[in-house]
């Protein structure tokens, strides 16, 4: 009989990982969602420069042999995001958040700390230039309130702005993550 291991030999934990994975794939997708269905964060996007790269990963990233969880996406000529994967060749980011550990990245992942807070307590660094993290933070937020409950999406951002048209825009974003369109 095969006793389960929490974790395996490298270190890794299998179930964190696949669960960071899966929550940044999905905010990976959110974020492409959100550009192409609400007009404020195209407005916010236009602030990014054409081509910005930005990158959510957990330390450590690059290590051979040790896969962790990351999600990129680029921003287009048409000031929305195009959702790139887990994995990028391209390693000139223009902004990139490096979570800590993989406990702190499901921490914020998982909405049991916001990142106001988890940036205060060091649970992640920031790489790029100011210009592109304001902008990003503000789409951040407006695409956790679109895509959470106000309950969770309260906790989760600073401010909570209730977007307009917001039940139609939800159903078209989770429609959009879940078909891929």
């Amino acid at each position: 009989m095969k006793i389960l291991k929490r974790e395996n030999s490298n270190g890794s934990k299998p179930i964190k990982t696949l669960c960071a994975a899966f929550l940044l794939r999905i905010l990976g997708l959110a974020l492409a969602a959100a550009s192409k269905i609400d007009k404020e964060i195209r407005e916010e996007i236009a602030l990014l420069p054409d081509g910005c790269l930005i990158g959510m990963t957990v330390f450590p990233f690059d290590r051979p042999g040790f896969k962790m969880p990351a999600m990129f996406v680029q921003k287009t000529s048409e000031n929305r995001f195009r959702y790139i994967g887990s994995r990028t060749d391209n390693r000139n980011f223009d902004f990139l958040i490096t979570f800590t550990s993989l406990e702190a990245a499901l921490r914020v992942l998982t909405f049991r700390e916001s990142t106001l807070k988890a940036h205060a307590r060091n649970r992640f660094t920031i790489k790029g230039a100011l210009i592109t993290a304001a902008p990003f933070s503000r789409i951040l937020n407006k695409t956790e309130i679109l895509l959470l409950p106000k309950v969770i999406a309260a906790r989760a951002v600073r401010r909570y702005d209730k977007p307009k048209k917001k039940h139609r825009k939800r159903i078209c974003l989770y429609a959009r993550i879940f078909t891929g369109i």
